[in-house]
């Protein structure tokens, strides 16, 4: 009797197990989907002290608001940075004026030779418009570096991986101090200084109210940019949309000789999902995305309140992660996302069990 009691009862068991067949295979896809992470479209908006990035797309972009204004201005390793006639007096020397275009040259064997042009006034609450950078490109394949360099008064180097040629507009009637390290210069005697570093004082001979000054950058670009005081808003333009290749978030180190986040704070956003399941980046945080899809840039911007540079990424990640956390969202949380979805899914395993329980338990249970 024993026996066929236990024999009863592990056929209702085994005929239990077998009609919840649907809602097993429904909680094992359920896990599943919760532990594959799938590609993200999400929007990032960070403030970074640096950033790195390769242009894609197939037409250059205008990287600098148009006529940039700024009040200093340095280029290093460069080709040349030449001036038409100047009035110029060395240092401890009388001015006199040119009788033909002034060049300087970078010392390329010598790293950080530069040339300087700035106001004559170099305290940060003098940092009144000096001129204006013309128009530089950013051609697809270029790798791209933005770093802000001084916080006090806010400072900009803009790094391009390609030789490029562009015009200083100066004001005409303001005079200027041209800071020279380790720079060969042609059109006027040069006087020697052991330290290699020489300061002239300058401007331009003639009437009118602009000049033009041309760069060329050298093997690549390397240029700091101070904008100036009443324009630090408008060092990049507004309407900026930049599609890049790659991003990264990471600087080294002088001081560890190791690669550091250059984060500072910001927020990530998932496209399409509540605000609330945002996540907050904090200071020093390491932020890692890539997408073989690639992202655009959609805002560039020198804040001035808080000292560095916003930026807005947006686009799919295949790879999303802050502080080796994998910020990417899920496959349940890609298909759950939709309420309609979720209700779908929820009347279909029920619909499925119940069928499954009609077929194969009720008839097993007559």
């Amino acid at each position: 009797m024993t026996t066929k009691r236990r024999s009863r009862w592990t056929t209702k068991l085994r005929q239990l197990g077998f009609a919840l067949v649907p809602a097993l295979l429904a909680v094992a896809l359920v896990i599943g989907a919760m532990a594959v992470r799938v590609t993200t479209p999400v929007e990032l908006d960070v403030l970074v002290r640096a950033v790195a990035l390769t242009v894609a797309g197939e037409t250059p972009v205008l990287l600098l608001n148009n006529s940039t204004v700024f009040a200093a201005f340095s280029v290093e390793g460069c080709g040349s940075v030449s001036f038409p006639r100047l009035t110029i007096a060395p240092p401890g020397g009388a001015p006199f004026e040119s009788a033909s275009a002034v060049t300087f040259r970078c010392d390329i064997r010598i790293p950080g030779a530069k040339v300087l042009v700035r106001g004559g006034e170099t305290a940060p609450e003098a940092a009144e418009a000096l001129g204006s950078i013309g128009r530089i490109l950013a051609a697809p394949g270029d790798r791209l570096g933005l770093e802000l360099t001084n916080v006090s008064p806010p400072e900009i180097r803009v790094e391009m991986s390609r030789r490029v040629s562009f015009d200083l507009s100066l004001t005409g009637d303001t005079p200027f101090d041209i800071v020279t390290e380790f720079a060969d210069v042609e059109g006027i005697p040069t006087p020697v200084d052991p330290d290699g570093v020489i300061e002239y004082r300058a401007s331009f001979a003639g009437p009118g109210t602009e000049r033009l000054a041309t760069v060329d950058s050298g093997a690549g670009l390397n240029m700091v940019v101070q904008p100036a005081r009443s324009e630090s808003a408008e060092l990049f333009r507004a309407d900026v949309v930049i599609p890049i290749e790659s991003v990264s978030l990471f600087q080294r180190s002088d001081a560890d000789d190791a690669f550091v986040s250059t984060a500072i704070n910001g927020t990530l956003n998932y496209a399409g999902r509540p605000a609330a399941e945002s996540v907050q980046i904090s200071a020093g945080e390491n932020v890692r995305l890539r997408s073989t899809t690639g992202f655009r840039l959609t805002r560039l911007r020198l804040d001035g309140t808080n000292p560095g540079i916003w930026l807005r990424l947006e686009g799919d990640a295949e790879e999303l992660s802050s502080n080796a956390v994998d910020r990417r969202l899920t496959l349940f949380d890609r298909v759950g996302s939709d309420r309609n979805r979720n209700l779908l899914g929820i009347v279909v395993v029920v619909a499925s069990q119940l069928v499954w329980l009609r077929k194969y338990l009720w008839p097993a249970s007559k």
